[in-house]
């Protein structure tokens, strides 16, 4: 999205991007939340093992992380409940003077941090979006994401926060959230997705059936930016998928002589 959206407004090389460049921006309709401080170690095995479905559009992915991992312990701090701008932010504050023991922990604790912590990364198939907007300025320009009024991505996820207190009570951790969720009002995502939808004409969309961009003969868009919905799940594999499936249509240049890997014959 910065590289089209500054070809098309900052630079001009690309004037004839579809005005719908930037929109139907998703996160996966994902929130991040942990346990850290546990009185065992929870880090045994791969880095993502397992995940469970709370309910038919949620669904939860447990993260693991070395023992001297810390840079996701940085970004977290207590836990609070639900609450739109200023009010989460006072509610943790009120958190931190009731738990102050629990706040100095997570705020001085970085040395094998992973080892005793845990990560939920929460996912769903809600639908919501954003928008990624490019702004010409008198010293440049600065790209911008603003939420669909209808259709706002949650910083709060009431079912994950369920799954993390309910964990860290099994556990004896301290259940944690994100600074930008608390204090911006922001969600957090490990899958940003969206941004060119698809459409027959590029007054529809920026990518044909075919993630070929509209005015732009033979450029395609394969990654994450042309997925349409929040999938729940991590999008790896369907964003192979597509790929596989969008090189499957291009003709082959003439005077191929390369045989397909099934026509091959294996002795």
């Amino acid at each position: 999205m910065d590289l089209l959206l500054k070809q098309k407004y900052k630079f001009g090389t690309m004037p004839n991007l579809s005005d719908h460049l930037g929109e139907n921006i998703l996160t996966n309709s994902e929130s991040l939340c942990g346990i850290s401080n546990a009185d065992r170690k929870l880090n045994n095995g791969v880095a993502i093992s397992s995940y469970f479905n709370p309910d038919d559009h949620t669904h939860v992915e447990i993260v693991k992380y070395n023992d001297e991992s810390g840079a996701m312990g940085k970004l977290a701090t207590l836990a609070v409940g639900e609450g739109k701008g200023i009010i989460r932010f006072l509610k943790w504050i009120l958190t931190a003077i009731r738990h102050p023991i629990k706040f100095l922990k997570l705020t001085f604790t970085f040395k094998n941090w992973g080892k005793k912590s845990i990560i939920f990364l929460v996912m769903q198939s809600l639908d919501n979006s954003m928008r990624m907007i490019w702004s010409n300025r008198i010293f440049g320009g600065k790209m911008t994401i603003k939420n669909d009024k209808n259709s706002r991505v949650p910083a709060f996820i009431s079912i994950g926060q369920d799954v993390m207190h309910r964990y860290a009570k099994k556990v004896n951790g301290i259940a944690q959230n994100a600074w930008p969720e608390i204090l911006l009002d922001m969600p957090m995502t490990a899958h940003i997705l969206g941004g060119c939808p698809m459409g027959k004409t590029d007054n529809e969309g920026v990518v044909d059936e075919f993630f070929e961009v509209h005015g732009y003969k033979n450029m395609y868009v394969l990654d994450g930016s042309i997925i349409p919905c929040n999938l729940g799940v991590n999008p790896s594999l369907s964003i192979t998928a597509l790929a596989e499936y969008a090189m499957a249509q291009i003709s082959e240049k003439k005077g191929n002589t390369k045989k397909p890997l099934e026509e091959l014959k294996i002795a």
